[in-house]
């Protein structure tokens, strides 16, 4: 296998070298800067050494190699290993004097290995420092045996070594129901499911319990009898693959408040600003849930926290912003939460409403995102009909959901190192812990992986860059699909980005299928190809690739240089963080029909929109 150099920033190599020097036993600081210099390009010393570097994912650990020439009996190596996080790891050999000072010689040791590792350097010291040399560790699945006439001296194994990465990986949704859009729903009532495993062969859907209807084609539907009476129902279907295997479920409570759990502002009395507002909010709980507390949020901050009923309080919110909400958060005692928000309004006091959000991304001639627009420069119609807004601002106080794809095929393996900065970057310049932002981070080849499942930590996200290996082919389609049901259920605030170098090749899902997806779950895709950064004539399926992104309401970007890569990044960070919410109020839920009328236009010219609401990508 190849090893390739990266250069390290200044700034990290500054603290990678006082990181490694509080270690234990502390290395001298010309080994940290051997070990850096490297990194960069620079000499390699005058020792000829070689190393193998052989991680173990089930143990979380890895051992490395190094091996001496005849010449460095007596030698001393430290292990540096950069991470994405910039906390290094430095290990000590140091073995006791060899038995024979002519022959060659081979170190081995064991350690827990960090999940975000890049590569691994090497640095051999003999003589008290006069000579010297170093190398990047060569990555290899396992070790050779020594040659017989080369003896191996190996360290003991670290106490902690072998406990790494012992727990198991995040469990990822495999099939999901599509809820009705009515809230109350009686008769026979058809439901389609999503499903991210080309191994489903057949569904079967469970009403209360009772088996009621099987589907062995795809999509998966089913047209079920829920009786004359809006009754309270639970629907589950579960997904088997070839032999009976269970490959997933999904569970959907129907006539409970339009959710199993679910908490609603039903009433907001007082203006906002100008003295104190009361808030109502109706609690649905599931049979078996016990609730622990409701809490009333001004955007992420707590201002009164409610644990019986009334669920009212009453709250000072002084001076609120054209994008400030109100947000209730119901928490059950097993953890579980359910919440509803809604912008700050001015006066009056208001009862419960359907509220009809749209995101919306609006951009100039130049391709730019456009700030400091108005009500009047967007038009929204409604079956052909003008709505009138009732709230219009700035999105990017809204919590954002973002799922990131890493194509991990063969190919990319010249690209990983880079691939792998540039998306822990991206993650932490555009996730804000402060609004409750949220990523997962999926990884595919031929078939695609859960990396990390949903989570606000970003040091966690971080560190599973470390586990991405380059092999197999590209089902790109395929995790498109897959990715798009990590999303929770709830709407709101989301993007999907996928980096990937070439084009789709052993998908057992199509391209219309990840549109239609990407449509249903109200979710712009975003792509990064970097078919430029290997051969600039290499050819991406530009139809293809569009089509995903202008039918989602996201956009592509073709990547030549590493630097494109950066400004891509920032480029959608930049949308993102432009984003306008645009609101209105119904006196119901719309259905499906009535949300594929709706449209999203600027009123001035040379203008452009892309939008999303409410679960669904709108044209």
């Amino acid at each position: 296998m190849q090893t390739r150099r990266i250069a390290l920033p200044l700034a990290f190599a500054a603290q990678l070298f006082a990181a490694a020097l509080a270690g234990q036993p502390e290395p001298p600081p010309r080994v940290i800067g051997r070990a850096l210099g490297l990194f960069d390009g620079g000499p390699e010393g005058d020792l000829a050494v070689t190393a193998l570097l052989a991680p173990d994912e089930e143990s979380g650990t890895a051992t490395v190699e190094v091996t001496l020439p005849g010449a460095a009996a007596g030698a001393r190596a430290w292990v540096v290993v950069p991470r994405l996080d910039g906390e290094p790891l430095v290990v000590t050999l140091a073995p006791p004097p060899a038995p024979d000072a002519t022959a060659g010689r081979r170190l081995r040791a064991t350690f827990a290995l960090p999940d975000d590792f890049l590569e691994a350097a090497v640095v051999v010291e003999a003589d008290n420092g006069r000579r010297w040399g170093a190398a990047l560790a060569e990555l290899t699945d396992e070790l050779a045996p020594a040659p017989d006439d080369l003896p191996v001296w190996t360290a003991p194994l670290p106490a902690a070594a072998g406990q790494a990465g012992a727990a198991g990986g995040p469990e990822a949704v495999v099939i999901r129901i599509l809820p009705p859009r009515e809230s109350q729903v009686t008769g026979r009532v058809r439901f389609r499911t999503l499903v991210s495993d080309p191994q489903v062969i057949e569904t079967v859907f469970e009403l209360d319990g009772q088996r009621v209807a099987t589907d062995d084609d795809p999509p998966f539907t089913a047209q079920i009898d829920l009786g004359p009476r809006p009754l309270p129902r639970r629907l589950t279907v579960v997904a088997y693959g070839p032999e009976g295997a269970v490959l997933g479920r999904d569970t959907i409570r129907l006539n409970v408040g339009g959710a199993a759990f679910a908490v609603r502002i039903a009433r907001v009395v007082g203006d906002p600003g100008a003295g104190p507002v009361k808030v109502e909010a109706r609690v649905d709980l599931p049979a078996e849930g016990e609730l622990e507390s409701v809490g009333f949020y001004r955007n992420q901050e707590l201002v009164e926290l409610v644990r019986e009923p009334p669920f009212a309080a009453t709250l000072e919110l002084p001076e609120p912003g054209p994008a400030d909400f109100l947000r209730v958060v119901a928490r059950l005692a097993d953890g579980r939460e359910a919440e509803d928000a809604r912008l700050l309004v001015a006066p009056a006091e208001r009862v419960e409403v359907n509220l009809v959000e749209i995101y919306a991304v609006v951009t100039g001639a130049d391709g730019q995102p456009v700030a400091d627009l108005t009500a009047g420069d967007l038009r929204v119609e409604l079956a052909g009909r003008p709505v009138a807004l009732e709230r219009f601002g700035p999105a990017d106080r809204v919590p954002l959901v973002l799922g990131l794809i890493i194509d991990t095929s063969g190919s990319m393996e010249p690209l990983m190192i880079d691939t792998k900065q540039a998306g822990s970057k991206f993650l932490v310049s555009v996730l804000r812990e402060e609004l409750g932002d949220r990523a997962f981070l999926v990884d595919f080849d031929t078939r695609p992986r859960l990396a990390h499942s949903t989570t606000a930590e970003v040091g966690d996200l971080l560190r599973s860059f470390g586990r991405l290996r380059a092999d197999g082919f590209t089902a790109l389609y395929d995790a498109v699909i897959f990715s798009l049901l990590q999303f929770e259920a709830a709407g709101g605030r989301r993007a999907l980005v996928l980096l990937t170098d070439g084009d789709d090749y052993k998908s057992r899902f199509g391209q219309g299928r990840a549109i239609g997806y990407a449509r249903e779950l109200g979710v712009p895709v975003y792509i990064l190809g970097l078919g430029g950064l290997l051969d600039a004539r290499h050819g991406l399926r530009k139809i293809d690739l569009e089509g995903i992104t202008e039918s989602t309401g996201g956009r592509i970007f073709y990547i030549g240089s590493t630097d494109e890569l950066d400004a891509a990044y920032a480029a959608i960070q930049r949308e993102l963080r432009n984003q306008y919410l645009l609101a209105f109020s119904t006196d119901r839920e719309l259905t499906r029909r009535e949300l594929e009328t709706l449209r999203v236009s600027a009123v001035r010219r040379g203008l452009a929109v892309r939008a999303v609401v409410g679960g669904r990508v709108i044209d």
